[in-house]
């Protein structure tokens, strides 16, 4: 398994939820999986116009696709930001890990 597919299944995990229907798991989105959203979306709007001929359908769809992984490595970016700040300030209030 490749590092996208594990830190993708993690992510899902994190976010997993014993769900009430039929007692079924439930995944609630964050903002952050907005990527993960539109690269979906974008991929079955490439397909759709694929089958259908529809070359604006498809390059939307690749746009699409395009968004989504920007907003994925805004989000990874943000999140090492985070983790640096975070080890910062362990570092200057004494703090060990």
């Amino acid at each position: 398994m490749n590092t996208r597919a594990v830190h993708f299944f993690l992510q899902m995990r994190t976010r997993e939820r014993r769900g009430t229907l039929m007692g079924t798991k439930r995944v609630e989105f964050s903002m952050s999986d907005d990527g993960f959203v539109d690269r979906v979306k974008g991929t079955a709007k490439e397909a759709a116009g694929k089958v259908t001929g529809d070359k604006d359908l498809e390059a939307e769809g690749k746009v699409d696709k395009t968004e989504g992984a920007i907003k994925d490595k805004v989000e990874d970016a943000k999140a090492s930001i985070k983790a640096v700040g975070d080890k910062i300030k362990d570092v200057f209030s004494g703090d060990k890990d």
